[in-house]
Formats: structure tokens, sequence, C-alpha cells
């Protein structure tokens, strides 16, 4: 998932630069899948503009083979100088058949050209042009400022004539077609020729070569032919022009078919088209320009002929005369010998074919099974051995370079919370977050204010309040930038000496601010720079303290919606120290900046307009600056319209808790943006005072959670992650990331982690407005910030989950009353959705957060686990509430799945939790959240998850470098997104249930692998997955990966288990053999912990009198105290697990035989895993499943099958997880 920013608009004049240019009319060959009926309003908006480029004839995909026009008539690809497929109106209407599919393959492999635009991209995948399987979506109502980006190399390219591609070029600002891209896919295969603007992987032009042919994809939103009255509607038509030109101009397959007389048919034979005659009867057609003729035959003619089946093809040359024939069908032809170079072209093909099978099957078994019958029910004649797992041995996504990369410098823990750098390079890649203001800082000083929109939200209505009044300002989608900050001296040779070039910086990151040891050239000054967001606006505040009376210098300026637009920042100067920055894409925005001692202050020009240069004008030790932004109105009727969404029947019951969110969103979203002026001069009056503020805030908040145990990295990332988690806070809720993904989602995994370090209010708020915004058949949805709520993966059953676990954190009865109704209408609609045989085994599409994680079913383990948990919290809060009846129907459903799954999915031979198929197989390689879950979830017995969890270690578990402990999320083939990753969260996740199991030992390493990855990072923070260095890449702190980190903390090593509601706590330290000390604090209770030898001693104290049950290890004796506020509690050390049998993994690792470099290892390391031996190659085969269905391996992929989580049939190239079959036909 990455983000640059999605590019909104540009100047009328790039428009006025894309007038078409006169060129000769073309004959158009537009495929329209409506014929005979009229072409559906988005097609015909394509049709239309088609018409204006010359003739166009319509024509009609015939299901036996061959093409119609309007009026009936037969014809071919061939008589056209291009043709069309434009698919505007649906994701699953681009489907011509496989006999056109197949004509106009052979069309394109002859010379021919193919423009596919909108969803009817898919053709590329059904015609084998391209492998990778693209994405497909229907129209949608949400406006997309869609664009490209021509890449240097391509900007001569003749698309691109008469259109400015030096900078992004927005084709139309509402694309809303159907559409085919390869979003999410390691695709294309063919020239990439332009990005889309949004940056998020769409790749939307590609040209391909087929044959002596081609084809070129226009994807994404781009091709919105609907948008006749939008300004950026030249450049669109201009494209297309070009488009349609150039391929014109590559057409070298060019065909006259003769209509016999009476009763024909289209054939194609050696790759020419036909209208075959069920007999000899007489030909004629005008040599015209055709150079060659091709004759169908009964019998071998004259000249050089070529038996096809039951027929011949002569090929003759022409005079320019008019030919006359008896035979079964002419064709004329403008290619010289077009027959002999196609058959020679074939055997060519099948040299290189032949040649390349013979190599890649080289050493490699090729097994064809036989098919026999046999009386039902099928029983196994011999049960393999499954028990060995195939890894690739890296993390394939969301690693630097796919797992093979590393980052360095590396940052350095601090213990109380934070990181330090000294000399490092980055920019703006660390963000401080209060709301909706973010302050965006680096390894050096250089920092910039922005803001989000909603980024990443699904919602198709909106996804952000538009408080600049733009007309996409509710789409949103970017995100608007209010400035940076430079600061600089004046040097003796009168240029800026600017903090961010100067070397040997030091970088202290803390939660809520950032401190700086900056040092001048040659040691001539010294200053300490403190950066932090106001806390009570949007803006910053940053505290300049030189050694010495030193001239302070700064520029501030760049202030846009986006940076790709034509922006014309102007500055307004008011007095000696204070400036106003306006955008007019950012219409009542202002941007105010001042420091807290006289300039001048100037307006100088900028790439954007003008920016703010400010010099002092007396020299000082401490200079304050101070920016910030917001609007000067905003739209009160649509704020209102907007918060009134939370009036739903679900919160109909606490209004007061409604208004309590109601609020926080408006807060966070509208009213910290008022009056910046206002902002700018209360903070001016007290700059230090304003800075202490925030300063104390944070501090504050990270002292009331506190770690401390032997290792300082894990002290340093969890103690800044706990007091971090608040950046997630927007408003009434909690979002999923930081850097993308804007919208209200994933609880999933989020917030067991926050709601264990005692943030209780916040968790309480985000379940309430899950709550409020649940759908009306009771499925939790997610929410985007303009409060728009939408079906997306399902978190029903975490949801109910949670709301129990808030209940034994706080005892509040009142919230469980609260939302008990929509806890019933929410397990209804899971058992409705997802067990709809009533068995107490359930599916699910969305399974769990990993994105697109495979859904499962009809009985899988994962959502079987959860649905388990989700009944017994059920039956719990029931008692709570008093409903006797709901809570024996709930228990007795819980007891129902539980005896379920130990019946169907827990196989104690194995000691695993597996799902059944559609196929009705047990599958017995799991993806690890089948088996965590279950534990976490209090399913499991602890000797049944250490079972299971060490058969995950065990088989999907590697080492890489010395010390590099990584755990793939599963071992299933083939390699695409979700599978064999290694995931920071789902790696606490394991180790959290190793050590709920008494297993910490096995787990901690990788623990400690994940913690060091937020050190060796390209920032300093969590990121989504890990390398074989054990660097940190792929998306940065999304929930799913920060809150793992907590929650494996919290309640897996230090083992705090809350039970608040019966007035008691658990405490069960599960940390590693090996340490004596360690420590907590939060706000619920805190405990020292000393070990020596088998003797523990823990103080515990809590705010309020609690019993505590204390346990050291799975096994140990339970000491209960009374109910007090301070205990002191001695116990001996639990009986450790009990040691596995020691025996090789059972595993391949394909890759991971890559030298490691000494400075990915540290001084003197050294090591490298075993390339794959030849006797493992050998046991790779090529399977070969097509003779089971009794079909060509060609037909196979058009055969249909019963997926996991489906309700209906499907190709196993089109159901989501498996890649589109690629062999090539071979003649």
């Amino acid at each position: 998932m990455t983000t640059r920013h999605l590019f909104l608009a540009l100047t009328a004049a790039l428009c006025c630069l894309a007038a078409p240019l006169p060129a000769q009319p073309l004959h158009i060959g537009f495929i329209d899948p409506a014929l005979p009926k009229e072409t559906p309003a988005r097609n015909a908006a394509a049709l239309a503009f088609a018409r204006t480029q010359g003739t166009v004839t319509r024509l009609q995909a015939l299901a036996e083979g061959g093409w119609n026009d309007a009026a009936g008539r037969p014809c071919a690809p061939e008589e056209f100088d291009v043709v069309w497929y434009h698919q505007a109106e649906g994701s699953g209407l681009a489907a011509l058949g496989r006999a056109a599919c197949a004509d106009l393959r052979a069309y394109l492999e002859s010379g021919g050209v193919l423009l596919l635009s909108g969803a009817a991209g898919d053709l590329l995948n059904e015609m084998d042009v391209e492998s990778t399987p693209l994405r497909v979506l229907g129209p949608t109502g949400v406006a997309f400022a869609s664009g490209i980006v021509v890449p240097e190399q391509h900007r001569a390219h003749p698309a691109f004539a008469g259109l400015e591609v030096t900078r992004p070029l927005l084709l139309t600002s509402r694309g809303g077609n159907a559409l085919a891209d390869f979003y999410g896919t390691a695709g294309p295969h063919g020239e990439l020729l332009a990005e889309g603007n949004a940056g998020m992987g769409e790749r939307p032009l590609v040209e391909y070569t087929v044959g002596a042919g081609r084809v070129i994809l226009v994807g994404w939103r781009l091709a919105d032919f609907t948008t006749d009255q939008d300004a950026y509607r030249p450049n669109l038509e201009r494209l297309f022009a070009n488009l349609l030109r150039y391929l014109a101009g590559r057409n070298t397959n060019h065909a006259r078919l003769a209509v016999p007389p009476g009763e024909s048919r289209y054939v194609r034979v050696f790759g020419m088209p036909f209208l075959r005659a069920p007999g000899p009867v007489t030909l004629t057609l005008p040599a015209g320009t055709a150079r060659y003729a091709a004759i169908l035959t009964r019998e071998a003619g004259v000249g050089e002929s070529f038996p096809a089946g039951d027929v011949y093809v002569q090929e003759i040359p022409l005079q320019g005369q008019a030919l006359s024939v008896q035979a079964l069908g002419l064709t004329l032809l403008q290619r010289e010998r077009p027959v002999a170079q196609y058959v020679a072209a074939g055997r060519a093909t099948q040299a290189e074919f032949d040649a390349r099978d013979r190599e890649l099957t080289r050493g490699l078994k090729i097994l064809r099974p036989a098919v026999t019958f046999t009386p039902a029910p099928l029983k196994p004649t011999k049960v393999p051995d499954t028990d060995r797992s195939v890894l690739l041995g890296r993390s394939p996504f969301m690693a630097p370079d796919e797992g093979r990369g590393d980052a360095t410098p590396v940052y350095e823990p601090v213990e109380d919370g934070g990181f330090r750098i000294t000399g490092g390079p980055r920019r703006l890649n660390r963000p401080i977050i209060q709301g909706q203001n973010r302050v965006w800082t680096g390894d050096v000083p250089l920092f910039r204010m922005d803001t989000t929109t909603g980024n990443g939200s699904y919602s198709e209505n909106d996804r952000a309040f538009p408080l600049w009044p733009r007309p996409d300002g509710h789409i949103g989608n970017v995100d608007p930038c209010f400035g940076t900050l430079r600061l600089g001296v004046p040097g003796a040779d009168g240029q800026t000496q600017w903090f961010e070039e100067l070397p040997g910086t030091t970088a202290l990151f803390r939660p809520g601010y950032t401190d700086y040891q900056v040092t001048g050239p040659g040691g001539a000054w010294k200053a300490s720079v403190t950066i932090a967001p106001l806390l009570d606006s949007h803006g910053l505040v940053c505290r300049i303290e030189f050694d010495k009376e030193t001239p302070l210098v700064w520029q501030y300026g760049g202030v846009w919606w986006q940076e790709s637009e034509a922006n014309a920042n102007r500055v307004e100067v008011i007095g000696e120290r204070e400036a106003r920055i306006t955008e007019p894409n950012l219409p009542n925005g202002l941007v105010a900046i001042g420091c807290d001692t006289e300039g001048p202050c100037r307006a100088i020009p900028a790439p954007y307009g003008q920016q703010v240069e400010f010099t002092a004008k007396v020299a000082r030790k401490v200079y304050h600056v101070v920016a910030t932004w917001g609007v000067t109105k905003y739209d009160e009727e649509r704020a209102k319209q907007t918060m009134a969404r939370l009036d739903t029947p679900a919160s109909e019951g606490w209004k007061w808790a409604r208004d309590i969110l109601k609020r926080a969103w408006f807060d966070c979203y509208i009213g910290r943006a008022l009056r910046p002026d206002l902002q700018l001069a209360a903070a001016l009056l007290q700059p230090e005072s304003a800075l202490k503020r925030t300063r104390d805030w944070w501090d504050a908040r990270r002292a009331e959670f506190q770690i401390r145990t032997p290792d300082a990295h894990l002290n340093a990332l969890v103690n800044w992650t706990r007091c971090t988690s608040e950046y997630h806070r927007r408003g009434p809720g909690l979002i999923l990331g930081l850097q993308m993904w804007h919208v209200y989602a994933h609880i999933s995994t989020g917030w067991y982690g926050k709601q264990w370090g005692g943030d209780h209010a916040a968790i309480e708020e985000c379940l309430r407005l899950y709550g409020a915004m649940q759908d009306d058949n009771g499925f939790i949805r997610w929410i985007s910030p303009s409060l728009v709520a939408f079906p997306a993966e399902n978190n029903t059953p975490y949801w109910v989950d949670q709301v129990w676990r808030h209940y034994t954190w706080t005892g509040d009865r009142q919230f469980v009353r609260e939302l008990w109704p929509l806890v019933r209408k929410a397990v209804a609609w899971q058992r409705r959705q997802n067990d709809p045989d009533g068995d107490g085994l359930f599916r699910d599409a969305y399974e769990y957060w990993n994105c697109d994680s495979n859904g499962k079913g009809p009985k899988a383990a994962a959502p079987s686990a959860m649905s388990w948990a989700m009944l017994d919290r059920a039956a719990r809060m029931a008692a709570v509430v008093g409903d006797a009846t709901a809570e024996k129907e709930y228990r007795a459903l819980a007891e129902q799945t539980r005896q379920a799954i130990f019946r169907e999915l827990w196989r104690d031979d194995v000691g695993l939790l597996g799902s059944i198929g559609a196929d009705g197989l047990w599958r017995g390689h799991p993806q690890i959240w089948e088996e965590y879950l279950a534990v976490n979830a209090g399913l499991l017995r602890p000797e049944q998850g250490q079972r299971a969890l060490r058969w995950l270690e065990q088989h999907y578990g590697f080492e890489p470098r010395p010390g590099v402990h990584l755990l793939a999320c599963s071992d299933w083939w083939p390699i695409r997104w979700s599978t064999q990753w290694v995931p920071t969260g789902d790696t606490c996740l394991a180790v959290l249930a190793g050590a709920l199991c008494g297993d910490t030992d096995r787990w901690w390493p990788y623990l400690q692998t994940a913690v060091r990855s937020s050190f060796r990072s390209d920032f300093p923070g969590i990121n989504m997955g890990i390398a074989n260095t054990g660097a940190g890449g792929g998306d940065r702190e999304d929930v799913d990966s920060v809150d793992p980190f907590l929650y494996a903390t919290i309640r897996g090593l230090f083992g705090i288990e809350p039970a608040l509601h019966e007035g008691a706590l658990e405490i069960r330290p599960a940390f590693p053999s090996d340490w004596e000390e360690a420590s907590i604090r939060t706000p619920d209770v805190s405990y020292e912990y000393r070990r020596e030898g088998e003797r523990i001693t823990l103080r515990i104290r809590t705010p309020k009198p609690l019993v505590k049950r204390v346990r050291a290890g799975a096994t140990g004796r339970e000491v209960v105290t009374r109910a007090e506020a301070e205990s002191v509690v001695t116990l001996r050390q639990g009986k450790p697990a009990l040691a596995p049998v020691v025996a090789e993994k059972p595993q391949v690792l394909v890759e991971s035989g890559e030298a490691a470099p000494e400075a990915a290892l540290g001084p003197g390391g050294a090591g490298t895993a075993a390339r794959l031996p030849e006797a493992d190659r050998e046991r790779q085969v090529l399977l070969d499943l097509a003779g089971a269905c009794n079909v060509t391996l060609e037909e196979f992929a058009a055969v249909k099958f019963q997926f996991d989580y489906a309700d209906h049939l499907a190709p196993i190239g089109g159901w989501w997880g498996n890649p589109t079959l690629a062999g090539a036909p071979q003649p």
C-alpha cells in the first residue's frame, strides 16, 4: 500500500494544449456487446467520441465465432483501421466469449491492433496477453480525479503528442466508469507508458506486442467519456485520438472478405479470416490495394497450398486485377505471403515452446494423474506425509526490497519511550500527530505541516468533511499541505547555513515532540531545536536556542491542496514578524506564521507562488517560530448534517454518549481549524508556554505507562507505542493507519493492546462509534472520517469480544446495558451470514485483518474460534444485563460451536486446528492466525495451544541470518499477497499465544526481531513487515502492526488479565527464563518482579483495592490475595514447558542462500542459509490436473469450481487469490 498524492487539477492553459490536430478519418471497429440493442449510456459516450474520429462500425461478437455489424452483416477485425473495445458499464460485462478472444488473438498475432479501455482490459487475461490477473471493478458514484504521470523515457511516444506530460496530466476530474488495472498486483508485463496520478499502483496505460500486432490498455478511471463538460476533456480526447491513430499506423493486418451468396459461416484458418460457404461457389473481389489472395478450397490448387483439416488454403499474388474463383472462401490481404508467414511463425513458436519447456522442466518430474472411477465413498489408498513445509525463505511483501533489503543508519533506543539518531540523512519521515494536524519531522530539522482527507477510505459517498469548499473537497484522498519550515543562520560568505544540510545532527524523537542538537560549520555555534504541534489548535511551535547570540533566518511556504496543481501561494506580510499565506486552491483557507522577535519579514518567489522569509533584526539566543492553519469559515449546515449521521436507531438509547461523539468529531475535524489568525496571536503571546503545554501533556501521558525489562529496545518501543497510540485518535474513534488508511476500521487486531494499556475512555468512544453506525442487519461496518458507514471486512465478532473485554477492565454495567441490543443484532448477523446450516462451524470472506487473508469455509478455524468467543462473551453479557433467556441460548450455542470445533477441526494426533474447505478435506497447513486466535480467545487449553504454536514455529519459523528470527504467516503457494510474508503484527500475536501457553523462551527471539525492525528502519517506528536483514518495511504504523506490540507485551510477557468487573486482577508473568527483574506501570496496575533462583517476589499496586490472583508460569501454584491496593506476593517458579523433541525442522527454504553482508550482521558476522539441496529440488513436480477434469490444459482455465467461501461457481483463474493460468496454446 504506497501513498503518493492523488492529482486533482491542472490549469486551463494545459487543457488548451490538448486540442486535437486534424487527421485522416479512421475506420474504427467498435466492439459493442449490447448489439442488437442500443449502446448503454457510459459506453455510448465513448462511441460518440469515436464517431468524431471517422467512420465507426459497431461489432457484435458471435458465440459461435465471428462478428456482425449493427445490420447483422458479417465482418472481420481485419476490415478496420483499428479495433476499439470500451467497457464502462460493469465489471462483469467485459467478457466476449472464448471464440471472440481467440479470434482477436489471431488477428493481433498477424499484425492487427486493438485498443482496450475501462473494464475491457479484462480481455488481456482472456486472450492470454497478460499473465497477471487485472483488478476489475464496476462503476462508482465517487468522482475520481484521474490522470497520468508519464516517465521521461516515454514522453516522446506518439500517444502523448500535443500533451504537456512533463508533469502529471489530468484526463478527468470525475472518472467513475468501470475499470481494469494492476492495483495490488505484480503486473503489467507489457511496456508501462504511464503511471496513474494516484500513485497507488494502478499502472493504467500499457502497450503490448502480440506477435506482429499491438494492444494498448487505458485502464483505471481514465477512460470516462461521460464528462463532456469537464475542464480536462480536451486532454482525454487528445490522448485517445493519438492512440487510435498510432495504432492505425501500426496496423499491418488489413483484409477484405468475399461474402458468398446464401449461407456461410465465419472461420479462421492459418490466421486468415474467411466466410466459408457449404460448398464451392463463385467468389469475386476487386484487388484494390491487396497484394495476395487466400483461397479456401476442398483440394490443393495450383501453386503453394497448405492443408488444414478438410480444406486447403491456396495463396496467390495479385497484380491489381479483379479476382474471381470457385472456392469455399476468398480473402484478399495486403501482407506479403501471409499464409506462408503464418505457418513459418507457428513452427518457430513451437520450437521456442519446446526449448522453453525443456528448460523449465529440466530435472523436474511431470505428473499427469491417471483417471479411474471408483464407487463412492472415496477413501485415500495411501496417505502421504504432509508434514513438510516449503517456504520461500523471505518476506515477499511489506519488507525492504521484497525481503532482501536493509535500512541504515539504525536508530537507537531511548528506554523511557523514544528513538535517537546522530548523522541520519532522512527528511520528513516521522510525523507527530495531534488530531487532524500532522507535523512532519525527520533525522534533520526540516519541518512540514499537513493533514489528511479520508485517505484510503472505501466510502463511495464521501470520505471527508469539505473544510475547504472545493467541488472535490468531500472526495479528499489527498494530503493538503500547510507549509514547510526551514531554519538557518547567515554565513560569512552571504550564504545561509540551512540546518537540514549540516552534518552530525542528533535527533531525539519523543511522543508529541522532537529535539535536535545542531552544530554550525567548524563549531561556530550550537543550537538546540524543539518542534511540537500546538495542543489545542492546528499549528506548530518551534523553539531554537543557540549557545550564544546568533542571528536566525527562516523560510516558510508551500501551501496546497495537492502539490501537482497549479498553485499560486500569496503572502501578506503583517508588521515585522508575521505573515499570512493564502492559496486559491484552498478556498477560505489561511496559514499564519510568525516569530517572537522582529524581522524583517518579506515575501519571496517560490515554485508554488510566494513564500515567507524572515531574518532576525537583532541576534538572540532563543527564538520561537509559530505557524497555524485553518479556515476563515466553514459550511455550518453541512457540519450539522454530517454529525446527524450519528443519530441512528442504534444510538437512540444513549443520546448523552452520542453527543460526546458529536462534540469530539466537531472539535477534531472543524473546531481546531477555526480562526487560525487568532490562534497564532495567542500562541505568540507566550510561545514558551504553548510549547510547554504540549510537552507536559505528552510527557505526562508517557509517564503514566512505563515498562522496564532487561531489553532496552523493547522498553523504548513499547513505552513509545503506548503513548503514540493516541496518534490514531481522530475525534470519536481510532483510525486504521497514520500515513495511509484514514478510516475507522480493523478492530480485529485493535484495540486490545490500547485497552490493556489503560486507554479505556478512548476505547469506549471507539466501540460506541462502531455501535452507532451498525448496519440495520447487525453487521459492524467501517466508517469514513465524514461518518459514512459502509460494509467492508468483517469485524463483527471482534466488536462483540471487545465490548466484553472493555467491561472486564472497567466494570461499567451501564455500558453493557446500552450496547446490549446491538450485541444481539451483531450475533444474529454473524450466525445468519456465516453459519447458514447452523452446525456451529463458521466461514468468513474476510476472516481476519491480514488484508485479503483468503476467506475460508464452509468450516473454518479462525471464524469458528472467534464466533465461539463472540457467543461466549454474549452469554456473559446476557448475565450482566439479566437476560436469562439469552444467556441460556448463547451458552448452548457457544458449547455447540466448541464441540464442533474439537470434533471436526481439531486433530489431536497432529495438535493443530485446521479448516475444512468446499471439497470437504481438512487442511492441515494453517495460516498462523488460525492457531493463535484460538489461543488468545481462550478456546484452546495451554497444552493444546502449545502444541499448535510449536507446529507453527517448527514449520513457518526460519532464521535467514544469525539472530534474525522470522515467522512466515503460512507456507502456501503460489506466492501472492497475504501468503508467506512476515508481518510484525502477526508475529507479536503468535508470541502472545506462546506466552499464554508457557512457551515464552521459544517465542521471545521472534519478538526481539520484530522489535528491532522498528529501529532498523527508514523511519523510527513500527513497520508492517521484516526483511531477512531484520530491517522493517512496508506500511507504517497501521493498527494491525502497532497494537499487537502492546498486547503481546502487557498481556503476554507481563501476564495481566483483567477481572475488574469481579473486583479482581490476574497476574501471570511469562518472561524469558533468564530475566531476573522487570516492572510495569499502567493506569490500572503497577508491579515490580524480582526472581532469585526459583523464588519470585511481586510488589503489586492498584489504584483501588482488588483481589490479585497471581501465578508464575503456566504450571505455577496460584496465590490469591485479599482485596487490597498494595500486595506483596512471594511464590515459586512453575515448571517450565516440556522441551520439544529435537529434530530437523520439517521445511525447505527455497530462497535464503544469499551471503549476509557484514553490515547486516554486525562486526564479525557471517553465515548463509543453505541453498535448496538437489535432493529437495528433485521433490518438486509439475502437476497437470487437466486430465482429471477430462479437458485440455487450455480448457482447464475455463472449468468452474466451488471455492471455500463462495455461494457460486467460478473458474480457477478468476477466483480471488489464484493466478490466471498462463500456458500459451501450442500448435
